[in-house]
């Protein structure tokens, strides 16, 4: 499994703003399972601001291994159901 950096949100300049806003979603509802990452669910309530995607990316790297995990997780099971 990929790590943040390779998530659409995290690649702007590979995707559009829509295909950004829509990933944004899918990773907040991936991050809604893991108190601790809350903080990067709230950067990343304007996916378009660099300063705060850039913010969220820290959170969430910084989060421990198995947090992360499961994070990931998440939104690969999100990304099957659409």
């Amino acid at each position: 499994m990929a790590g943040f950096r390779s998530l659409p949100v995290f690649r702007p300049g590979l995707v559009g703003v829509h295909t950004r806003g829509a990933d944004a979603v899918r990773l907040s509802g991936a991050l809604a399972g893991v108190p601790d990452a809350y903080p990067a669910a709230v950067a990343l309530g304007d996916p378009s601001i660099p300063a705060r995607r850039a913010r969220a990316l820290r959170i969430l790297e910084g989060l421990p291994a198995r947090q992360r995990e499961r994070i990931l997780a998440a939104y690969e099971r999100t990304g099957q159901r659409a």
